[in-house]
């Protein structure tokens, strides 16, 4: 996978507009939707940008993932929808590959 060395933005601490210097890339990994039964893992890049105005940095996670949490987006929606239909906590989290209270602390999040 390629990533520039630069890129244009905005910088979220000073609202500086223009080219934002690449400060690291670290790989990562985000729990996604069971597929078969089995829990499925989906590997991507958390890149880290450094503004040159206030040399503060920042970190850009993929499209598809919750920032801050180590799942994907569809694997939220398809927790919740569990859920909503009736299924056990428990039921969720083996379908998952996690624990029956992290399903309860992702079904209790708004």
């Amino acid at each position: 996978m390629r990533h520039r060395t630069a890129s244009s933005g905005v910088c979220p601490s000073c609202q500086h507009q223009g080219l934002l210097q690449r400060h690291a890339i670290r790989p990562c990994w985000w729990r996604d939707v069971p597929q078969d039964g089995r829990p499925q893992v989906r590997r991507g890049h958390i890149v880290r940008w450094r503004c040159p105005a206030c040399q503060q940095t920042h970190s850009c996670v993929p499209e598809w993932a919750l920032p801050g949490k180590r799942l994907t987006r569809a694997l939220d929606s398809w927790v919740r929808e569990a859920l909503r239909t009736g299924q056990s906590a428990r039921a969720v989290a083996r379908g998952c590959g996690v624990d029956e209270k992290t399903v309860r602390t992702w079904g209790n999040t708004s």
